[in-house]
């Protein structure tokens, strides 16, 4: 079997066990609906630079998060809405 070791974003690097429960137990805080089996396979990444944890597929490299985002960041967004309220520039329906 082919091992992973780059995406287009990055270098990967596999995420060990123990991290996916710490990040289970982590989510499941802010949302019930998160479950262990989204974090279970051998295609569980880490991708330098990024946060979180990611699948990537063989064929285009392309990744997807599986983990949504944990409660500091959840706290980042907020702080970051309530900097930029006023802006004009970030009044889009897409952020």
């Amino acid at each position: 079997m082919e091992t992973i070791t780059h995406c287009h974003r990055g270098a990967l690097t596999p995420v060990p066990q123990a991290d996916r429960e710490k990040c289970y137990r982590r989510v499941r805080k802010f949302d019930d609906t998160f479950t262990r089996e989204d974090l279970e396979g051998d295609d569980v990444f880490y991708v330098e630079g990024d946060k979180g944890m990611y699948s990537c597929t063989k064929q285009l490299g392309a990744t997807t998060r599986l983990d949504p985002a944990g409660e500091d960041e959840w706290q980042e967004e907020l702080e970051f809405y309530r900097r930029t309220d006023g802006c004009v520039a970030f009044t889009s329906q897409n952020r």
